[in-house]
């Protein structure tokens, strides 16, 4: 593991303590988002607008291979489909 991800490791283990209570974690990795988050907040591209959020109930320690992980990257990705074939207002 990486120092990076060490550091990440750390600072999600402390959360999980009750040390720290909110960390906004930018990424364009929908895996990332899923595994490491309880909330994931997706915008739209231009004005960086809310486009939607999802809830992350998995229990922790997660694994990324989670049923409902693997379902709630099906509906983001098909957000992002969504938009990219019908070139609405908040295509990528």
């Amino acid at each position: 593991m990486n120092n990076s991800n060490t550091n990440q490791t750390n600072i999600f283990r402390a959360r999980a303590y009750g040390s720290i209570t909110t960390i906004v974690l930018v990424t364009h990795d929908t895996d990332e988002a899923l595994y490491l988050s309880d909330e994931v907040v997706v915008f739209s591209p231009n004005p960086g607008t809310i486009r939607n959020r999802f809830t992350v109930n998995a229990e922790r320690p997660r694994r990324r291979s989670d049923t409902e992980l693997l379902e709630l990257k099906q509906r983001i990705t098909s957000l992002f489909k969504y938009d990219i074939n019908n070139e609405s207002e908040y295509s990528i």
